[in-house]
């Protein structure tokens, strides 16, 4: 009978480390991790990576989100109009909101789903990245870790990892694997190769090591074609590295969002090149016009004859 309770003890002993672990797993991975959805009905996954106060007398907090630009690219519009001024045409570019759906949990199940827009501030095609402005005043809790370089210069092939998305439109699901490359080349971008499982709707979702820290942002899946088909291979899984996350940043004036040493500018300047709005010329009105009625016409007629004759 001890032994038995002894053993108990220690079975509850090694245990709650174990759950403690996998609560600060979920904390680090699963809770940065949001819904992105488009107005025209495009859905992905995006990863906050920053929230940070801003006025500490207000006490407004500025956050923002990573994703990859091919979920959110159905909200950019882009086209030409005529300048009256310059009589040129010129470019321009519009870009929608997108929503934003965070989740709370509690005891590993989602309590409540919040909604939130927010303002595409930058993206890069060629990278397929995309930073999102959250448009909320308050904290965000939960943000991804970015690693420093030494960080990342230390991870090394069948390293863990964990991947975690939004897959065809599903709240936020983690799947572990582990790193298959770290030199995939695709239409001359660098793309790191994992065997964790992603499925369409994982694309801007994030990729972490074993300790929290996020590596890449999911992007693609590999394919095949049979017949007239096309198969996904969800455990060939490519994402954007952190290094090009990093740099792409640092070249923006959003720097201070990868780099804790880059302070934030005081003022960040729209990249947006809207349309030019002209003043309406103004006209005189025309005065009206006397109308003559029939009968005063006949008089003023019979009076000239008289007067002529």
């Amino acid at each position: 009978m001890i032994l038995k309770k002894t053993l108990c003890i220690v079975l509850a002993l090694l245990c709650v480390p174990l759950y403690a672990n996998n609560g600060a797993t979920l904390e680090n991975i699963l809770y940065p991790v949001v819904r992105v959805t488009t107005k025209q009905g495009s859905m992905g996954s995006g990863t906050v990576i920053y929230s940070k106060l801003i006025d500490s007398k207000k006490g407004i907090y500025e956050s923002y989100i990573v994703t990859c630009h091919h979920v959110i690219s159905s909200s950019i519009i882009k086209g030409d109009y005529y300048n009256e001024n310059t009589e040129k045409y010129e470019p321009f570019e519009e870009r929608t909101p997108v929503l934003i759906e965070f989740f709370f949990y509690k005891n590993d199940r989602i309590v409540k789903v919040k909604k939130v827009f927010a303002d595409i501030v930058a993206y890069k095609k060629k990278h397929d990245l995309a930073l999102l402005r959250v448009r909320t005043t308050k904290k965000i809790r939960f943000v991804a870790k970015i690693p420093t370089d030494k960080k990342i210069n230390s991870l090394r092939i069948l390293d863990d990892i964990y991947a975690v998305g939004c897959p065809l439109g599903m709240p936020p699901i983690p799947t572990k694997g582990h790193i298959t490359s770290l030199s995939m080349n695709i239409e001359g971008e660098t793309f790191w190769l994992t065997s964790s499982p992603i499925i369409y709707g994982n694309s801007g979702g994030a990729l972490f090591t074993k300790d929290f820290y996020l590596i890449g942002v999911t992007a693609r899946i590999a394919s095949y074609r049979s017949g007239f088909s096309q198969g996904a291979v969800t455990h060939l899984a490519f994402s954007v590295p952190i290094t090009t996350l990093k740099s792409w940043l640092k070249s923006t004036q959003y720097g201070f969002v990868a780099y804790p040493s880059i302070k934030r500018p005081k003022v960040i300047k729209s990249t947006l090149k809207k349309k030019k709005v002209f003043k309406k010329k103004t006209f005189k009105k025309a005065p009206k016009r006397k109308i003559i009625k029939k009968k005063t016409l006949k008089k003023t007629l019979r009076k000239k004859l008289k007067n002529n004759g």
